[in-house]
């Protein structure tokens, strides 16, 4: 099922939309297996964006859940994967920290994050 996501960022122009988020988010639940999954895009260019995630809406449901997250990311932009570098650019686990119901991330420049709960 998917849940709503406020997401609160700076924002940048573009010709096409007009202001656009720099950071955005979706998230998941799963009823069967209790498990909860976020993915965040940072359209930052220039710097790592902090996330923070706020998970006391989660009340009970929250406590005791395993946290991990991966990011697929690379300092530069250009990058991309070849056959002679399959793996130039591939999804790593990212430090994530916790404090009660609170969240907090790095999010590089130009990057998507996998954030599970379970």
């Amino acid at each position: 099922m998917a849940l709503d996501v406020h997401v609160t960022s700076g924002t940048y122009p573009t010709e096409r939309f007009g202001e656009v988020p720099l950071v955005d988010a979706v998230a998941t639940h799963d009823a069967e297996s209790g498990r909860y999954a976020i993915y965040a895009v940072s359209r930052a260019v220039d710097a790592p964006t902090e996330l923070v995630i706020d998970l006391a809406e989660l009340g009970a449901d929250a406590t005791g859940l395993t946290v991990s997250a991966r990011t697929l990311s690379d300092p530069d932009l250009d990058a991309a994967n070849t056959l002679e570098n399959p793996d130039r650019v591939s999804l790593a686990e990212a430090p994530i920290t916790r404090d009660g119901s609170t969240l907090r991330i790095e999010l590089p420049a130009v990057s998507w994050t996998e954030i599970l709960l379970g």
